[in-house]
């Protein structure tokens, strides 16, 4: 983490703080511990930025690269969206009622 102070627009000092440090993912199939050197000459092309890093980058310009994967931190959305889950479930399990019902009524025919 950083904290970084720079003159904004109005030429007011601001403070911003964020992490510094880059973050890659490479994904691989047996473990394997490598050196800064190893990784950069054989893996770091090879490898992605999750999609989470882009809450906090910012691309040549300044601007933010893309939303990125968040957090669900409002209680109220959460729980409209387990709401509607539950809806959903309710709706299976009728539905899978209703095909034993009627496998059952096939069965007997």
């Amino acid at each position: 983490m950083a904290i970084i102070i720079a003159k904004n627009s109005a030429n007011q000092d601001v403070a911003f703080i964020g992490p510094v440090s880059s973050y890659y993912e490479f994904t691989s199939n047996d473990f394997l511990r490598l050196t800064d050197d190893e990784w950069k000459n054989s893996y770091l092309l090879q490898s992605v930025r999750p999609n989470w890093t882009n809450i906090y980058l910012a691309d040549n310009s300044g601007k933010v690269k893309s939303e990125g994967l968040k957090l669900l931190s409002d209680v109220k959305k959460m729980m409209s969206i387990l709401k509607f889950q539950n809806h959903l479930l309710q709706h299976k399990i009728i539905l899978i009622h209703l095909i034993l019902q009627l496998l059952l009524a096939l069965q007997f025919l």
